[in-house]
């Protein structure tokens, strides 16, 4: 997804060259001058105070956060629509996005986040320029016939989240894989477990996994990941992270810690 986006602001800044001259009204002279909304748009402030390193810091707007607040859910929706119809009434908007989806549709396919096991079975996330994130296959060599193993698309039961594979880690055979997915956006990966040659997941799914880097064991078996600590107790969760030891099948609770900042928990 960061990728997509940094390919298209570079695009955005040749087309901004290229289609100035071709359409005028791509200038950046406002035609109308811009009106700033009114006070009656403004939320109240509830300042709240809390002492930082000895010094009282306040927050004005700290009820922001509370999306369960229907003021602040009206005030946030008010401001979607107020952007909304500002990014729409740019002169030359729709001419530029169109030029954009041209050059994008020239590329028929991107592969990448390649993977290959030992006996030559190859693992790959595949976009074409109607995807909107990557999609995971498999083949049997290079010239094996391609299948589709997951899309993100169907993941999940709740619509309004959208998911994005990240790491993809398969075993020495390729008859299993761990992969993680990113919903929204975030950066709370889960970990899920597939058996390969039965196109199924395994029941478990592991959280906190943003940069669990699976590793498997030579038995195919089981594998080594890093989990960050739960958050909410005040402390950042990506500090003390701990490697933990996840047997296929099995439930997460009763993994098995392994590493954590100098220590070698255990191994046996």
């Amino acid at each position: 997804m960061i990728n997509r986006c940094a390919r298209l602001c570079t695009v955005f800044l040749f087309l901004l060259l290229a289609l100035v001259p071709r359409f005028p009204r791509l200038a950046f002279a406002v035609e109308e001058p811009y009106k700033p909304q009114t006070a009656s748009a403004l939320i109240p402030a509830k300042p709240v105070v809390e002492t930082v390193c000895g010094q009282k810091v306040s927050d004005s707007y700290r009820n922001l956060e509370n999306f369960q607040d229907l003021q602040v859910m009206a005030w946030v929706k008010a401001q979607s629509d107020h952007a909304r119809a500002v990014l729409d009434g740019i002169p030359g908007r729709q001419e530029l996005l169109d030029k954009m989806r041209e050059f994008d549709s020239r590329r028929s396919v991107r592969a990448y986040n390649l993977r290959i096991t030992e006996n030559d079975r190859y693992f790959y996330l595949k976009q074409t320029p109607s995807d909107e994130t990557g999609k995971l296959y498999v083949r049997d060599g290079f010239h094996g016939a391609e299948s589709l193993l997951f899309d993100p698309a169907d993941y999940g039961r709740d619509k309004d989240k959208h998911y994005v594979i990240g790491t993809i880690a398969p075993n020495d055979n390729g008859s299993r894989l761990a992969l993680s997915v990113f919903a929204n956006g975030s950066e709370d990966a889960v970990l899920l477990i597939m058996d390969v040659d039965k196109r199924t997941f395994s029941p478990e799914k592991i959280d906190r996994c943003r940069f669990a880097g699976p590793s498997w064991l030579p038995d195919g078996k089981a594998f080594l990941y890093n989990r960050l600590r739960p958050a909410g107790d005040g402390a950042n969760p990506q500090h003390d992270s701990v490697t933990w030891l996840h047997r296929f099948g099995s439930d997460p609770g009763t993994d098995r810690a392994v590493f954590q900042g100098l220590c070698i928990l255990s191994w046996a």
